[in-house]
């Protein structure tokens, strides 16, 4: 991509991609800039979420073309990444870790779902949630 247009891109004077997964993938930084502009996350954290965003394909909701994807699949990662979104916008991933650390004496199913949901990978949080279904 020219310096340009990505110029163009991050000014919002060009935002239209032919690509869904691009789109998509622009969506969720967006998401999370405004999470860590708010103060939601924690510099580790988005550092964490943006690796995940990278190499993690199967975060996509719109399948790319010649993919095809059960819509109950498609309703699995709905609901995970809706869990993961609300749980990051209320704490940073070390909060979730610590708030997970106090209660793994008393409560370890409820701190268990605090790390996948709050810092796992998605696929480790589609996996927890499929167990748990």
């Amino acid at each position: 991509m020219s310096e340009p247009m990505v110029s163009q891109l991050i000014n919002a004077q060009r935002a239209k991609s032919r690509s869904p997964e691009v789109a998509h993938r622009l969506a969720l930084l967006r998401d999370l800039a405004e999470q860590a502009a708010a103060g939601h996350i924690d510099r580790a954290g988005a550092v964490a979420r943006m690796e995940e965003i990278k190499q993690d394909t199967s975060t996509l909701l719109v399948p790319a073309q010649g993919r095809t994807e059960p819509p109950a699949d498609m309703a699995v990662k709905r609901a995970v990444r809706e869990i993961q979104a609300q749980l990051r916008a209320v704490a940073g991933a070390g909060d979730l870790l610590d708030a997970a650390k106090k209660l793994d004496e008393a409560y370890p199913e409820i701190a268990e779902f605090l790390r996948v949901y709050g810092t796992a990978r998605t696929p480790d949080a589609i996996a927890y949630y499929k167990r748990h279904a």
